[in-house]
């Protein structure tokens, strides 16, 4: 078997996910070459790009270790810019300085996207740009015959209100989970829109928003999409609670979740939206209602899958491995 040589664009904060892949890769002979974007900043790792050469150096100074990314095989783009609220530049703490510093490493890094465009890429930033995109996805999903809520993306308060009216409905953010306020940074979770909520909605004005019919979910499931395999967790609860938005839930002892079976018309639309969005991985939100119907949530074409698949008896990571082998 030939030996591969894979990249991973990560940060330092998620040594879960890319050593449960990494590990074995490495025990097979193959070479792993982690790429933190944190460590650059603070000077342990450094890059040399040669425009005339093409030749793209990443050293590592802790084991002298020097690689030329413009011959690896493939790259795993996974989370290169850290999480919601663990980005990659907090040890920058002047803001204004930080954010200078966060726009030039963005732009290496997406400079090298573009450059090793050619190589096995899970998945490539443009792929996963545009499959975050509310409207496209949603647009996507029903087209491969899944149930999708009712849903509108409106910045006019009358016609909000108007959709709001007639059924119960939730209001969702289009691109944020989080927003950051004088040093704190605060989730923003799915919520039930209610009267005082509606007479409130003068402020989509200048900010446009995602409306959807409440589903009365009975559960969750988080499907998790590696190259064709599809492996679904559903989350149950250990006592009767309401809450529209479950991932507030996820680290509550009265959270859990276990593997889960789908029909294979669910898994070939699954396949079918993936192949649409140009996705070799991602993770899939749906929710069960009474009837037992399954409804679309969202894609991340980022999200996390190990607590989803591995640590419950699903191998995820291994499929994970054996894609990023050419």
């Amino acid at each position: 078997m030939r030996m591969s040589s894979i990249v991973v664009l990560t940060n330092s904060f998620d040594d879960a996910h890319v050593n449960a892949v990494a590990d074995p890769l490495r025990e097979l002979g193959h070479e792993v070459i982690r790429m933190n974007t944190d460590k650059i900043l603070l000077g342990d790792q450094s890059i040399v790009w040669d425009c005339q050469s093409g030749g793209i150096l990443l050293e590592t100074h802790d084991d002298e270790n020097c690689v030329d990314l413009s011959s690896v095989d493939s790259v795993w783009y996974r989370k290169p810019f850290g999480f919601g609220r663990l980005g990659f530049a907090e040890i920058v703490k002047d803001p204004i300085q930080r954010n200078v510093v966060e726009s030039e490493v963005r732009h290496i890094i997406d400079g090298l996207c573009m450059a090793l465009g050619s190589k096995l890429w899970v998945n490539h930033p443009i792929d996963i740009y545009r499959a975050r995109l509310k409207p496209f996805q949603l647009q996507i999903a029903r087209s491969v015959g899944l149930n999708v809520p009712d849903s509108i993306i409106t910045n006019d308060p009358r016609e909000a209100r108007e959709f709001c009216a007639s059924q119960p409905t939730i209001f969702k953010m289009l691109a944020r989970q989080s927003i950051e306020y004088r040093g704190t940074t605060y989730s923003v979770d799915t919520t039930l829109v209610t009267p005082g909520l509606m007479a409130k909605f003068d402020f989509i004005r200048s900010q446009p928003v995602l409306l959807q019919r409440y589903v009365d979910k009975h559960a969750e499931l988080r499907v998790t999409y590696v190259n064709g395999e599809v492996l679904v967790a559903r989350q149950t609860l250990s006592c009767d609670v309401s809450t529209v938005d479950w991932r507030s839930l996820q680290n509550c002892r009265i959270s859990k979740y276990e593997a889960w079976h789908v029909s294979s018309t669910l898994v070939m639309q699954l396949q079918l939206l993936m192949r649409s969005l140009n996705l070799k991985f991602a993770a899939i939100d749906f929710v069960v209602d009474g009837s037992g119907m399954l409804w679309f949530l969202e894609v991340n074409p980022n999200g996390q899958w190990l607590g989803y698949t591995d640590e419950i008896g699903m191998p995820a990571a291994k499929f994970m491995a054996e894609l990023l082998v050419p």
